[in-house]
């Protein structure tokens, strides 16, 4: 299973084109995270780390 992660740092930023580059990559699961990297706080990646997926 491939695994992608997204994150954009506003909920106004949009993350449909890197999303379009999931599909063309074949990705089967894909996390997105929309918070500013100055906090730190990445939930989904977060509990993504704890499904066992290597990021």
């Amino acid at each position: 299973m491939n695994i992608g992660y997204i994150r954009v740092s506003t909920e106004e930023q949009n993350t449909i084109r890197q999303e379009n580059l999931m599909q063309e990559l074949h990705i089967d699961k894909c996390f997105i995270d929309k918070v500013s990297g100055k906090t730190g706080d990445f939930q989904v990646l977060c509990k993504s780390s704890k499904a066992n997926v290597t990021v």
